[in-house]
Parts: C-alpha cells; structure tokens; sequence
C-alpha cells in the first residue's frame, strides 16, 4: 500500500467514525418517544448527498438559509449531488459538486415531498429595507399564502455587534415588509442562551416593549444539550421549533447541517402552516 492509498484509508475510517459518532451524539432518533417532528436546516456550503435516504431517516421539513445580511459581501450557495448512501471514497467525494442557489435545494424538496422553508440571517448594521429585499427575491408570495408545505419565513437572530441607535425599528421593518409581502407571520430563530442574552442586555440591547412584540412570534430556540426533552424557551412562553444538535455528519449530507423539531406531529405541522398568516 503507497502512501497516498495510507492517507486515503485513514481518511474513510474516520469519516465513518465521525458519522456513527455524530449520530449517536445527536441522535436522529431521540425524540421517537416524544409528540415530534424531525426535520433539518441547512446553510451555504451543505451538501445533501440523498434525499430519499435522508426521508427514510424520518425527516420531514427543511429550512434552508436563503440570504445573510444584504448578501453584498456574502451569497448563499449550496453544494447539491447525488451520491451512494455508503460510507465509501467515491467519485462523488473527490469531486463533490457544484454550487447552486437556494432554489434547487427548495425544488429538490419539493420533488421529494418534504414540507420546507427560507430564513434569513440577520446582521444589526443593514438597513432593514435592504435585507428584505434580498430575502424576498425570487420567492413566490403564492407559494406562502396558499401551500400547506410550505413554512412561515424566519428571521434569525443572533448577530451581537454593537447596537446601532436605530436597532429596534428596524428590525421591526424588516418583519413587517416580509410579512406584507409574503401574508405569513415570521417566526424568530433565537439562542442559545448567550447570544439571546445579548439582545435582552448586552450588545445588542433591545427595549423591553420590542421584546414584547418579538414575543407575539413564534419560537425557534437553540439549545444543544443532551438529556433533555424540552428546551428552554428564553423570553417566550412556549417553542414552535427547536434546534438541538449543530453540524451533523451522516451518509446522506456533508457540511453544515443541523437538527431540529417541530412541537407536534407531522399532521399539526400541516395544520400549523395552514393557520399561521
């Protein structure tokens, strides 16, 4: 065996490792004992290797991030291909794909059944206006207003920079411009615990009163610990969606991919897109 064969072994020994290790870290199959829905989200640089295997795993929604800021220093590109479920060196693996927009991961969806949605990263220094601009280009407001497979839009908190004179407002801009223009409530992605903490106190300090109204959203909170089977739900009363486990490796995906839940069943999923406007 030469020397680069060596490498190549040791490399595919410890993908396998970090596959069974993430999975048994994480567990696609923790929550089968709760009321849960499984479901994942994906961010620029994802590769989804199989979509059928990764339903086969009992996943049943998607999120995928489809704007960071204004994206005029950042574009959000996935890495999408076809591969075999096996943890095996391939062709696929030396020569991992190409770059697509959010699109073809949201048609791939689509096409395999899986319910899906968008969410945007928020970055505190933007105007507001220009971040909602680039998130609703190219999304069909249709598609919102009348599929039930389709999730409410998210605004991602979790920029800590220093807090510009002006936060609350626009923030509060960016969530009305969306929702006029999509007529789908947003949910708020926050957590964990530290980076929230940043926007009650810190940094990123926002006033009690826009607290209130961010409040009036649903949840999607962030809290990676294991051994619990409720999250905390920081400053909200309840969670929609949680996210517990970051970056998971299996045979089906590369890159960062993360685990979530929704609060109920695959069929009050449904319901619970139908409702929310």
């Amino acid at each position: 065996m030469n020397y680069h064969k060596s490498l190549l072994l040791v490399f595919l020994i410890f993908v396998c490792f970090k596959i069974s290790f993430s999975q048994s870290y994480c567990g696609l199959e923790r929550f089968t004992a709760q009321p849960y829905t499984l479901g994942i989200d994906i961010a620029n640089g994802s590769m989804i290797l199989d979509w059928d295997m990764l339903k086969a795993k009992g996943v049943k929604f998607v999120y995928m991030k489809k704007s960071y800021g204004d994206s005029a220093t950042r574009k959000i590109y996935y890495r999408y291909v076809k591969a075999d479920s096996n943890c095996v060196m391939d062709s696929v693996m030396v020569n991992p794909g190409h770059y697509v927009n959010y699109k073809v991961i949201w048609d791939a969806a689509k096409s395999h059944g899986l319910v899906r949605g968008v969410y945007h990263y928020w970055l505190n220094n933007k105007p507001a206006e220009t971040q909602a601009a680039e998130f609703l280009k190219g999304l069909d407001a249709s598609e919102f207003e009348s599929d039930n497979t389709v999730l409410p839009p998210v605004l991602d908190l979790e920029d800590t920079i220093r807090n510009p004179n002006n936060l609350d407002e626009s923030i509060l801009k960016w969530i009305s411009i969306v929702e006029s223009a999509l007529h789908r409530k947003v949910i708020i992605y926050a957590g964990p615990t530290s980076l929230w903490n940043a926007y009650l106190s810190g940094s990123a300090k926002l006033k009690p009163a826009t607290i209130e109204k961010l409040k009036t959203h649903n949840l999607w909170v962030v809290q990676l610990k294991d051994g619990i089977t409720e999250p905390n739900h920081l400053s909200w009363d309840s969670w929609t969606f949680w996210q517990y486990c970051h970056d998971f490796k299996t045979e089906f995906n590369s890159g960062e991919i993360d685990l979530n839940v929704f609060n109920g069943s695959y069929e009050e999923l449904l319901k619970y897109n139908a409702a929310i406007k």
